[in-house]
């Protein structure tokens, strides 16, 4: 898991993945769930501040840039039921 980590982080740093350079922040297991744990009862604007948020929120991008653009770009289409 730590070279898959390390891997992103680097791609994505040195711009082989984006347009752009894009640093990735260094993934707290801790931190995580414990965002996690207490999003549900946060107000918005303080939700919308912490690490879990951004993750899962740059996590619903990505899978959405792959099912939407990368995929069908590459004669690959995603059917759904």
């Amino acid at each position: 898991m730590e070279e898959r980590i390390t891997a992103w982080q680097e791609k994505a740093g040195n711009g082989a993945i984006y347009q752009a350079k894009e640093a990735i922040p260094t993934y707290d297991t801790k931190r995580f769930s414990g965002d996690l744990a207490q999003l549900a009862g946060m107000p918005r604007d303080k939700a919308e501040g912490t690490f879990v948020y951004q993750f899962l929120l740059a996590a619903t991008k990505y899978r959405q840039f792959v099912l939407r653009e990368l995929l069908p770009q590459n004669g690959l289409e995603i059917l759904t039921p």
